[in-house]
């Protein structure tokens, strides 16, 4: 599929992506070429030291496919010094999110937080768009070691118990929801251990639906009910207590094969459980040509909640489209 004129100058996994979504999702494709467009033009040249990059493949744009709606989302990592990002990404965000209960207080506290820490990154902005609506921003900002005991309000609990290492928090502003992400200390998750983190957020009654999840993926490190893999975990709650989300969430690149057969599973199980991942077969479909190819997903979240249907969420670089050779 052709690149639109207005996509010239986007890497070409951009625009093959944008020429997906005309294709898939025409109601929101224009705000999110738009969006992307200026986020890339306004990139900054990243410092050798940092570890900026969202994934393996290192591209300034990740998207994500989640079986709870059909929402286009993507993260950018905008580059520049480490330490500018945050304040940036704030720059960024509408007036709108900015007057919202507690976003300016949050912002603030964060600030303060990687101004006293070690960081690695820094900040990185998201965006999700839906058809009739304007878009939403996530800032995902970055917890230094040690940092975890400074976050009033959105400290993991009982976090030393389960052996969680906070890594960010998530502010997402238009639906006035934190969300504190971490990873196991160690590799392996007993389901004892998965239990009880889930019964101290009240949600012992989808560990079932969990474990299954994750069993029907084949990981290259087998274990007993769950792989011998290191997992992280992420919760998030809306300000006035709203019903919690968790995801229980592997490294892709902790699945068997490369990515068409990770992109197979993925299918397979969407299709075996009637989920729906909106775009992502149509935005990974380069990969099934690619046998050899890895390092294109991400993240995969297995998500649950008492107000939700157990599903899933897949984190990719947009694939480079199919290079077609001329022919006389």
């Amino acid at each position: 599929m052709a690149a639109a004129q207005g996509d010239t100058g986007l890497p070409a996994e951009i625009a093959a992506a944008l020429s997906v979504l005309r294709a898939r999702a025409p109601e929101v494709a224009p705000q999110v070429a738009r969006r992307l467009a200026r986020l890339l033009a306004d990139h900054q040249e990243t410092e050798p030291s940092a570890a900026s990059a969202l994934n393996r493949g290192g591209g300034p744009v990740e998207f994500a496919c989640s079986s709870l709606n059909a929402d286009i989302r993507y993260v950018v990592d905008i580059g520049g010094p480490v330490r500018t990002r945050l304040a940036r990404i704030g720059d960024l965000l509408p007036v709108r999110d900015l007057a919202r209960r507690g976003v300016g207080d949050d912002l603030t506290m964060l600030a303060g937080l990687q101004a006293r820490g070690t960081l690695d990154w820094g900040a990185w902005l998201g965006l999700r768009h839906r058809a009739g609506c304007a878009p939403a921003f996530k800032v995902y900002a970055e917890v230094p070691p040690g940092g975890e005991q400074a976050l009033p309000g959105i400290s993991w609990p009982d976090r030393d118990d389960a052996g969680l290492l906070p890594l960010l928090v998530g502010l997402s502003p238009e639906a006035e929801r934190r969300e504190i992400y971490a990873q196991c200390a160690e590799r392996g998750m007993p389901v004892s251990r998965l239990a009880a983190i889930l019964d101290r957020l009240g949600l012992g009654r989808c560990l079932d639906d969990l474990v299954a999840m994750v069993r029907a993926f084949e990981f290259r490190r087998g274990g007993g009910r769950l792989p011998d893999i290191r997992f992280g975990c992420s919760y998030g709650v809306g300000r006035d207590g709203d019903a919690p989300i968790f995801s229980l969430f592997a490294f892709a690149a902790d699945l068997a094969g490369g990515d068409d057969h990770i992109r197979t599973q993925l299918l397979d199980f969407a299709e075996r459980q009637g989920l729906d991942l909106g775009c992502y077969a149509a935005l990974t479909e380069p990969f099934a040509s690619r046998p050899a190819a890895c390092g294109g997903h991400n993240m995969i979240g297995f998500l649950v909640g008492p107000e939700i249907r157990p599903g899933v969420q897949i984190s990719f670089r947009p694939p480079e489209p199919p290079a077609f050779e001329d022919t006389p």
